[in-house]
């Protein structure tokens, strides 16, 4: 079968939710998921409505089992794809990029900056957020047997409530099949 006729998930791909409307006004552990079959993830972070958000960032983990065993920060690494749109997202046709000069642990997207985090967007205040960033799963320490990811948020001088989601998009999958293989423990 031509490749251009393949489905999303005949192509080896999987979209899985690490968490989905959880309240960021204390800190937020997704769904771990194993990314040992897969070439390449990508995690679309949502903020809609009209929270206002203080102190957030978003940080990726890694663990050694399905319940995050010896969790550590997955940094990013140079020329990692950051995306994000902000405002009325109906009215936003393009995608602003975020260049990854250095490693980074974490993506700040509040008023202020959470320490060790990096700041990629500038204060979204009430306004919608799509944020998308994407690499390589050989950045895993798989030698040290790190297969398992999921976002974490980070909230810092949160004071009222405010609605984030997540999911995993999950691309390359060595066995790409119309029903794909779990990759959820």
């Amino acid at each position: 079968m031509s490749e251009f006729n393949r489905s999303f998930f005949e192509k080896g791909n999987d979209i899985i939710p690490l968490f989905n409307e959880a309240d960021a006004n204390t800190d937020i552990t997704g769904d771990w998921i194993k990314l040992r079959d897969y070439e390449r993830v990508g995690v679309l972070l949502v903020k809609y409505g009209t929270e206002d958000v203080d102190d957030l960032g978003l940080q990726f983990l890694q663990g050694s089992t399905a319940t995050g065993t010896g969790s550590k920060a997955l940094s990013l690494p140079i020329n990692a794809v950051v995306r994000y749109k902000t405002g009325t997202l109906t009215s936003q046709n393009t995608w602003t990029v975020f260049d990854v000069t250095a490693a980074i642990d974490g993506m700040a997207f509040g008023a202020t900056v959470p320490t060790g985090f990096t700041r990629v967007v500038a204060d979204v205040n009430t306004n919608a957020l799509l944020l998308y960033a994407e690499f390589e799963t050989s950045i895993l320490d798989v030698g040290g047997e790190f297969d398992w990811f999921t976002a974490f948020i980070e909230a810092d001088n949160v004071n009222n409530a405010r609605l984030l989601s997540a999911c995993a998009i999950l691309q390359g999958n060595a066995y790409g099949q119309a029903t794909p293989l779990t990759s959820i423990a």
